[in-house]
C-alpha cells in the first residue's frame, strides 16, 4: 500500500474560526440590546425619580436669566415648570399672571436617547463613555436652552409685546420651530453622530472605506479600528496574526 508524501496535511488553524465569526457577527445584536436596556432604564430614572423635572427647572431658570438680559415687557417675567397640560410643559407669567403655556417640550425625552447612545457605545472605555456622554448633553442642555429663549421671545413679538422688525420676528418664528419639533430628534442624533457615530458605525457593519483606515504608508495603525468590523482595536484582532 503505498502513501502519498506529497499529501498536505488538511489545516487545522480553520477549527475555531466559524465560532470567532459567529462570535463577531452577534456583537452588533449585543450592543443594540444593551443600548436598549441602557435607554430603558434611563426613562425609568427620568421620569419615577423626578430627572426630567429638575432638568427642566434648570434649563428654565437659565433660559429666564437671558431673558432678563434683553428687552422685555414691563413687569416680571417667569417661567415655571409644568403648565397644566400633563406633559411636564411650561408656563410663561408676566408679574405672576399667565400669558401662554407650552405643553409639549418641557420633558425632554431626547435626554435618555442621547444618554443610551453614549453609554453603550462599543469600542470605548468606560472613562471615554463617560466623557462624550457628558459632553453631548451638555451640548443638548445648551440647544434646549436656546429654544426655550427663542420660543418665549417668538411668542413675546407675536403677542405685541415686544417691538421687533418684521424680519427679526420671521427669523424668531423659524428659529422657534427649528429648535423645537424638528430638533427633538435631529439634535441628539447629530450630537451622538458626532461624539460616538465612528464606534456604533464599525459596531454595525457599516465601515467606512479601506483607505480611511489605513495609515499614510499604507498600513493599518496598532490602535486604529481593525479593518475586519469587529469593533475591536488592530492589535488585539486581526494585528496578533
Amino acid at each position: 500500500m503505498s502513501v502519498n508524501a506529497n499529501a498536505s496535511p488538511s489545516p487545522t488553524r480553520s477549527k475555531g474560526r466559524p465560532k470567532a465569526q459567529a462570535s463577531a457577527s452577534a456583537r452588533p445584536l449585543r450592543r443594540v440590546l444593551l443600548a436598549l436596556l441602557a435607554l430603558s432604564g434611563l426613562l425609568a430614572a427620568w421620569v419615577g425619580l423626578g430627572l426630567a423635572g429638575l432638568y427642566s427647572t434648570v434649563v428654565f431658570s437659565a433660559a429666564e436669566k437671558l431673558l432678563a438680559l434683553g428687552p422685555s415687557p414691563a413687569g416680571a417675567l417667569a417661567l415655571r415648570v409644568g403648565s397644566g397640560g400633563g406633559d411636564g410643559g411650561f408656563a410663561v407669567l408676566l408679574d405672576g399672571r399667565p400669558l401662554f403655556r407650552f405643553d409639549r417640550y418641557g420633558a425632554f425625552f431626547n435626554v435618555p436617547l442621547l444618554g443610551a447612545l453614549g453609554l453603550a457605545a462599543p469600542g470605548l472605555s468606560a472613562g471615554a463613555r463617560l466623557a462624550r456622554t457628558a459632553l453631548g448633553l451638555g451640548m443638548l442642555a445648551l440647544a434646549h436652552v436656546a429654544f426655550v429663549w427663542v420660543y418665549v421671545k417668538a411668542q413675546l413679538v407675536n403677542l405685541g409685546m415686544l417691538n421687533v422688525s418684521a424680519g427679526a420676528a420671521y427669523a424668531l418664528n423659524w428659529l422657534a420651530l427649528l429648535l423645537g419639533p424638528v430638533g427633538d430628534v435631529l439634535f441628539p442624533l447629530a450630537i451622538a453622530a458626532g461624539l460616538v457615530g465612528r464606534p456604533w458605525a464599525e459596531a454595525l457593519g457599516l465601515r467606512l472605506p479601506q483607505a480611511a483606515r489605513m495609515s499614510r504608508r499604507g498600513e493599518v495603525g496598532r490602535n486604529a479600528p481593525c479593518p475586519c468590523g469587529s469593533g475591536r482595536k488592530h492589535k488585539r484582532c486581526c494585528g496578533r496574526r
